[in-house]
């Protein structure tokens, strides 16, 4: 991923007090991936298996045209918004997708292993505290994705993150356990790197349902198996032609191979 000067001087200046601490050697270590993927997606619930249904029947056409328009329909269905507050314990009472998007929280294990090498005891993660791990994992998700669109990154979503005192939303987190503003600065460095793997397994994850499935089928399974994956990237892709080359593996070949 290509970083901007200037992101790369916000979190450089915070981490270069962490060399005046006595930072630690682990916090250098390569980020580990996220989540295993599986070849193919596990066996669907009868409930997944009967909305599925539902929702193939409704939406017959391509689900990669442009804009992502039919995806974006299926998300807004009353089908699929009945499911994900049939299912979603923090959606009972979700409206629109947009607002399941904003209020759900997804697994811990996909931020955990990062986390585990800088707090001592991770069972200590509350809701909250994964809610505001979540955001700062997609603002960093987000700005890679769009790099392969060709933009430079768009630092509003990271801003919060940066700045001092009780105004950064990581504020309690860190108080909680322990870290240091300097040490914190030096996490969301390692972080850049942590968004580079979490994007490159979610995209050999999306594949997995387009080859058990196919690529229209699969994506409706996708929504119903990982509807906070599904907005992250319906939040972050514009074009489908980009999308199809993420999901090939075509942008994280390309940056190995510049050592990026």
């Amino acid at each position: 991923m290509k970083v901007t000067l200037f992101l790369r001087a916000c979190l450089f200046l915070l981490g270069l007090l962490v060399i005046w601490n006595g930072f630690d050697a682990a916090a250098a270590e390569p980020v580990e991936t996220v989540y295993a993927v599986s070849a193919r997606p596990a066996e669907p619930t009868e409930l997944q298996r009967e909305t599925f249904s539902l929702l193939q029947e409704k939406f017959q056409g391509p689900m990669l045209d442009p804009g992502f328009k039919t995806l974006r329909k299926l998300v807004s269905d009353e089908t699929y918004l009945d499911f994900l507050r049939q299912t979603h314990p923090t959606a009972n009472s979700v409206e629109t997708f947009e607002e399941f998007f904003q209020t759900a929280l997804p697994q811990g294990g996909r931020y955990l292993p990062f986390w585990k090498k800088y707090i001592q005891d991770t069972d200590t993660i509350d809701a909250e505290a994964l809610g505001v791990l979540h955001k700062l994992g997609y603002a960093f998700w987000h700005m890679h994705i769009r790099s392969f669109h060709g933009e430079e990154e768009n630092l509003n979503a990271i801003l919060p993150f940066l700045m001092a005192g009780n105004q950064n939303p990581l504020a309690p987190f860190a108080r909680d356990n322990d870290l240091t503003a300097a040490r914190l600065g030096m996490i969301l460095m390692q972080m850049i790197g942590f968004a580079d793997e979490t994007q490159a397994t979610d995209a050999a994850h999306v594949k997995t349902f387009r080859t058990a499935y196919g690529q229209d089928s699969g994506l409706i399974w996708l929504a119903l198996r990982e509807p906070i994956l599904l907005g992250q990237i319906l939040g972050s892709f514009t074009e489908t032609d980009i999308f199809r080359q993420w999901v090939a593996g075509e942008f994280h070949a390309k940056e190995k191979e510049e050592g990026q």
